[in-house]
């Protein structure tokens, strides 16, 4: 249990100090505390805000502190809503340590306070578990509202405020590289002619917030001519090409709306595309007359969200 003392200056007016200290009462308004940074949920450990609040009370009174559970009807997991089914953990607890959930019993506060008017300035210590919470980036916030109770321990008006504590889900992307592996282009018999290219297949593994509609651009390479091309000995390039889909009708490129793709996450377990991430179609045109040797290029990938 923590105690907590506030003092206040003593009114120089000895009866109306008298009068104070006779009658012990809080005043509070509706107060909407919003929990910044959002939450991320590719955080692998629980974030743990600091959410500020503040009472005005007048006169000598010692009081319990409580808070209720809120949406959830538990102490063991509070729960902040966004209207559209999505479900965001969290609690609030007493210490720094986020040891002592702040409740109804063990985990309640007591606040003295003196004659005079007193602000009473305080801290909710909250934690939202991270890693194991796949919730959706949305447009409406997460929100909870709990009631927080002061009961006058000697006896009195219990005093209730509701406090909305609220937070944002952060729409974010992971994006980790891929390699085209084109194997080995013959000029002179398999890939003679403009009629027998080389192709081959690679999967992009984006994983993003639920619910983030994310678009994929890939930008030129490093060497390009009128197309992509891969860089080889002695100043060679070979020509080649990424497309979109199978058919390999459209190059993927910059222009959004236009030539690049666009999916919306299910899940930040799953990549987008489904479990086989998002194909990439590459294409090395046949017919082209180049020396021996290894060729390669580098395209950088964006992912706009």
């Amino acid at each position: 249990m923590k105690r907590q003392l506030i003092t206040a200056a003593m009114l120089c007016i000895v009866a109306l100090a008298s009068q104070n200290a006779r009658a012990g009462a809080c005043t509070c308004n509706a107060q909407t505390l919003t929990v910044t940074p959002g939450f991320s949920v590719f955080s692998t450990s629980p974030q743990q805000p600091t959410a500020t609040f503040s009472l005005d009370c007048n006169g000598n009174a010692t009081y319990d502190m409580t808070i209720s559970t809120g949406s959830s009807g538990t102490y063991a997991n509070r729960t902040m809503l966004n209207g559209l089914g999505d479900v965001l953990n969290y609690n609030i607890y007493t210490d720094a340590a986020r040891t002592i959930v702040w409740d109804e019993t063990t985990g309640k506060r007591e606040y003295i306070t003196t004659s005079g008017q007193n602000t009473l300035t305080d801290s909710l210590f909250l934690t939202i578990p991270g890693t194991t919470q796949d919730v959706a980036y949305s447009g409406p916030l997460y929100q909870d509202t709990v009631t927080v109770t002061l009961k006058p321990v000697s006896g009195g008006s219990t005093k209730n405020c509701t406090f909305t504590i609220q937070t944002s889900v952060i729409g974010e992307c992971l994006a980790p590289g891929a390699t085209l592996n084109f194997g080995t282009y013959d000029p002179v018999t398999a890939n003679a002619t403009a009629a027998s290219p080389l192709d081959a297949t690679t999967s992009l593994m984006y994983t993003c917030t639920k619910n983030v509609p994310a678009t994929i651009q890939l930008d030129q390479g490093l060497y390009p001519s009128g197309g992509r091309r891969l860089s080889g000995p002695a100043s060679n390039f070979l020509s080649y090409e990424l497309y979109t889909s199978s058919a390999r009708t459209v190059i993927w490129g910059t222009t959004i709306g236009t030539n690049t793709v666009t999916m919306t996450s299910t899940s930040k377990n799953v990549p987008l595309g489904g479990a086989g991430g998002l194909p990439v179609y590459g294409r090395i045109p046949g017919g082209q007359d180049v020396v021996a040797g290894s060729y390669s290029d580098s395209v950088t990938a964006t992912v706009n969200y």
